[in-house]
């Protein structure tokens, strides 16, 4: 599902609520107290986002079921995978998209800050789980080709494994973004003493 509605794009500028999408997307349908175990929440930090996200069509109820003595509500996704769309000639959206993409990266920020503060996350031998970098190149048609097919691999390899629960549960942020400058920089021969 690609989200093309403004008021879609907008409810994934929060952080919390990009959690509750990409962890349904992994995990299926679940309970809110499923929801908020996976996601080390309380149950009730949650309902307020699964609200909004109802709203806006990213987060559906998929049935219920008994829970001991009361029954809770199911809640899943209206498409096996949810992508942004980007509009670059939408200036709504382009906010939008670039805030939401913030909040990618908030996660992110804060994924690898609680890693290596409670010590999963192992930057060298044969357990390395984590990563994180940054490059600056100039790319061609054909590497930025190459590139793009790597990225599409990689992501094909994590949404094969989003369902199961071997290993480690990782999560995965990229950007890929063309730089302001649009000079390349002058070649050796180019160069005078």
């Amino acid at each position: 599902m690609r989200i093309q509605r403004q008021e879609q794009l907008e409810a994934l500028t929060s952080p919390p609520r990009q959690e509750i999408v990409s962890t349904l997307e992994s995990a299926g349908t679940l309970a809110v107290a499923e929801l908020a175990e996976l996601l080390g929440r309380a149950p009730d930090s949650l309902y307020y986002h699964l609200r909004k996200l109802r709203q806006v069509g990213l987060v559906v109820e998929k049935g219920s079921r008994m829970a001991g003595r009361r029954r809770e509500v199911l809640y899943g996704l209206p498409a096996e995978k949810i992508r942004l769309h980007f509009d670059p000639d939408n200036p709504a959206n382009v906010d939008a998209t670039s805030r939401a993409v913030s909040a990618m990266l908030r996660l992110a920020d804060r994924s690898i800050r609680a890693g290596m503060e409670n010590g999963r996350a192992v930057i060298r031998g044969e357990d390395k789980n984590a990563s994180a970098g940054r490059v600056k190149a100039w790319l061609a048609p054909e590497a930025m080709g190459e590139v793009l097919e790597l990225l599409g691999k990689l992501v094909e390899i994590l949404e094969r494994n989003r369902a199961g629960n071997e290993g480690q549960l990782c999560s995965f942020t990229y950007v890929l973004t063309p730089e302001s400058g649009t000079q390349a920089p002058p070649k050796e021969e180019d160069v005078s003493p």
